[in-house]
Order: C-alpha cells, then structure tokens, then sequence
C-alpha cells in the first residue's frame, strides 16, 4: 500500500510541473489531460516518444515512475521484490538438499510483508503455507493474529551490537583518513550518498571482526535460557527496545556464560 501510494505521489508531482527540460514533449498536455492518464506525465512522455509502433514500450510507463521512487532518500521499492528475493535466494541455498521444495520462509513483522496484498502474493508463490507464523486462536484480537511479532534484539546479534561495531570503525576511518587528498582512493568519505555506500561496503569488510562475531552469536544460548527464565517476556539487561545498539566492552562481553558447541 505505502508503495502504490508512492507512486501516486510520483505521477501527481509531475503531473504539476510545467512541461521543460526533459518533459519539453509533454508541454502542450494540460492538467486535465494529465488527470486523465492514468500514468499522467509519465505516461504522455511515452506516448510522445514511442516510435515504430512499439506499443508495448509505450504502454510500460509504470517501469519509469518506479525507477523514480527508488531514488533519492526517500526511495522505496515494492514488497514483492523483497519477498521475490527471499523466494529465490531461498531455493538456491535448499537447491541439494531434501528440503529444495519444503524449506521455509521466516521474516519478522514487516508491516508491508503482512498486508493482505503481499500475502496473497506469497501464496501465489507457492508459499502460503511455507512461512514461519502464528495459526489458531493465537495473538487473536492483536495485530499479530495470523503473523508474528517482531524480533526481539537480544536474539539479534547483528542489530543490537554489532552494527555499533560497524558504525564506530565507519568514524574512525573518515577521521583518520580525512587528511588525504579528496581524490585519493584510500580516504574515507561521507560527503554524498554514494560516498557514504562505498565507506560503508568498504568498512564492512574488515568490521565487526570474527572474533566479535563469534563472541556474539555465542552468547545467544545463554540469553534463550534468560528469555526462558523470564517467561518469553522482556529481559532487564539485554539490549532493551531503544532502537539503539550498544558497543560491548571486553567485560560486558564475558559477564555471562559463553555455551560452546
């Protein structure tokens, strides 16, 4: 739903512009011919440009307004291309092994994955009955009935620490390389998206450590048997809901019990 609503926020806001630069074609269109498009500039641009009677091309104004949402900060993209990937890295993961057609979808409440629209789509894939998610009478009468609730971020490793890893090594490298020459492929920048993208990838690749990891993902048992001993409520000490991760300390690390399999 926020998709098509994007969309249609895309086509109004250039259905109110004045027809220059690339739209020159479209300049003679008024507002109420616009209105009566469905794809409203975008799709008189098509019908300007089409040539050789390529009405397939012409028709596909809609590939245009989605490139365009997804551009920019506020760029966004369909739910059936999320669930499309999932679907397809999915099978290629399970591909041989005997679970390659029982293997299971298994995503947190995504408010836009559980919408009836993108469930009917799943079902459509073959995969109504092949996702993680609550049946019966259970969470009835809640915005979970028939989904899930959200992931707490104790049993999230990746979201509760070890993205402040990643954050944190992100300053230090901008700090420690911005006294290298703009041009030099060795700085760290964080001037344009693009530039943030590369400082990220790159940083990735060197932070949160393995050791961080491994110290981490093996500390998960022992906070199953806290989340246990408190009921599959919420857990004092664990990370907490705040949305902010927290960098661990050495001593933090070790303060509990490290399972070892």
């Amino acid at each position: 739903k926020a998709f098509e609503k994007a969309l249609c926020t895309e086509v109004h806001q250039a259905n109110e512009l004045h027809g220059g630069g690339e739209w020159a074609c479209t300049k003679d269109y008024s507002r109420e011919d616009l209105a009566a498009l469905p794809g409203g500039r975008y799709q008189a641009w098509r019908i300007e440009m089409e040539s050789n009677g390529d009405a397939e091309w012409r028709d596909n104004w809609r590939e245009d307004v989605v490139a365009a949402v997804g551009r920019g900060s506020s760029a966004c993209i369909c739910i059936k291309e999320l669930i499309d990937a999932a679907i397809t890295e999915g099978d290629k993961l399970f591909a041989d092994t005997k679970y390659h057609d029982s293997w299971w979808l298994c995503h947190d409440h995504l408010s836009a994955w559980w919408e009836k629209e993108a469930q009917a789509y799943i079902a459509s894939r073959g995969f109504k009955d092949r996702q993680l998610r609550a049946w019966g009478s259970v969470n009835k009468g809640t915005r979970y009935y028939h989904s899930l609730v959200g992931n707490r971020p104790e049993m999230c490793p990746l979201d509760a620490h070890l993205f402040a890893d990643l954050k944190n090594a992100v300053l230090k490298h901008v700090v420690m390389t911005c006294g290298l020459d703009l041009d030099n492929e060795k700085r760290f920048k964080m001037g344009t998206p693009r530039e943030l993208s590369d400082t990220l990838r790159r940083t990735w690749t060197v932070k949160p450590t393995p050791d961080r990891i491994a110290e981490d993902i093996l500390r998960i048992p022992s906070t199953v048997d806290k989340i246990i001993e408190h009921g599959g409520g919420i857990v004092p000490d664990e990370a907490g809901c705040t949305g902010t991760p927290k960098i661990l300390t050495e001593s933090h690390y070790f303060s509990r019990p490290v399972h070892v399999h």
